[in-house]
């Protein structure tokens, strides 16, 4: 079963994972119908990510968004702002009949016609895709570059809760906090679910961020995605070293990663969903809606 869909009160729409005409509905029977300020149209991904950033937390948070994908997007929107998660959101449109229909919600969406995708783009393991989840890593880069921490989320991750808390108040001096995609019955997670993580603004992560990019593309191009290619990074290319309890430790040369994992109780996958008690469904802070081949599987469940 799913958890109720938080809905204003007096509308009649339901699910989780709901169409367009639907999520127009939760839209207007939203007490503010508006998600925040859009962003200038002449305003570069530095000067956007700038004006949006939490200055408390120095942190930005970034969703790609493509029309093919473009309900579950809005959907997520609905779900991160009403737990108070859209005030340092930047969604990245890569296509501009996406940018269009974001923009004209008011959303903070900015267009980035470095990077193209198609409605074509939307089932794991097609080239497509492998390309649009390996240039949230470029972004990342670049957020990094400016002096900001990142949070990325891909917009089949609902937020259930407003993460952050839980990242801050866990992350010590660990250099990334990520979910998992390990079982809930392993107590010491290890393989990275790359749906959703979070940087801290480091030299020592930006040299990690440089190196994977490079790695990634020389070792596997677009034929696998992006997941594969983090976990093969950090166990393969670098090896396990001794540190801080609280986190993985990893390194090669000057290269070193503080990976903390969050706990799959909280932060799930719908693996995890599928065979949690339902007495754990209540406590769940995102759910991510992977394990699913396609947006119609993604909308069907």
């Amino acid at each position: 079963g799913h958890p109720p869909a938080p809905v204003n009160g007096t509308s009649h729409c339901s699910g989780m994972l709901v169409t367009r005409s639907a999520i127009l509905c939760q839209v207007l029977a939203s007490a503010t119908g508006h998600f925040g300020r859009s962003t200038e149209p002449d305003a570069s991904f530095e000067q956007v990510i700038r004006m949006r950033a939490n200055v408390q937390t120095n942190m930005i948070t970034l969703v790609l968004a493509n029309y093919g994908f473009h309900d579950i997007v809005m959907n997520w929107a609905y779900h991160a702002k009403r737990v108070g998660g859209m005030d340092n959101t930047i969604l990245v449109a890569l296509d501009k009949e996406e940018h269009k229909l974001l923009h004209d919600y008011g959303m903070p969406v900015f267009f980035d016609d470095n990077m193209t995708a198609t409605s074509d783009s939307q089932t794991f393991f097609d080239r497509g895709h492998h390309k649009i989840v390996m240039y949230k890593w470029k972004l990342a880069l670049r957020v990094l570059q400016a002096g900001l921490n990142v949070l990325v989320t891909d917009a089949d991750v609902l937020w259930l809760r407003n993460p952050m808390p839980y990242i801050l108040g866990l992350q010590g001096n660990c250099s990334m906090v990520a979910a998992t995609d390990d079982g809930l019955d392993i107590s010491q997670p290890t393989w990275v679910n790359t749906g959703f993580f979070y940087l801290k603004y480091s030299t020592q992560n930006l040299l990690l961020l440089h190196t994977f990019c490079k790695y990634a593309a020389a070792e596997y191009g677009e034929d696998v995605g992006d997941q594969l290619k983090w976990n093969d990074f950090i166990k393969k290319f670098m090896h396990a070293v001794s540190g801080d309890d609280r986190c993985l430790n990893y390194a090669k040369g000057k290269i070193m990663l503080n990976l903390l994992m969050l706990p799959a109780r909280l932060f799930m996958n719908f693996r995890h969903w599928s065979d949690a008690m339902r007495k754990m469904r209540p406590e769940v802070v995102t759910l991510h809606f992977n394990w699913l081949n396609g947006i119609d599987d993604k909308r069907r469940e």
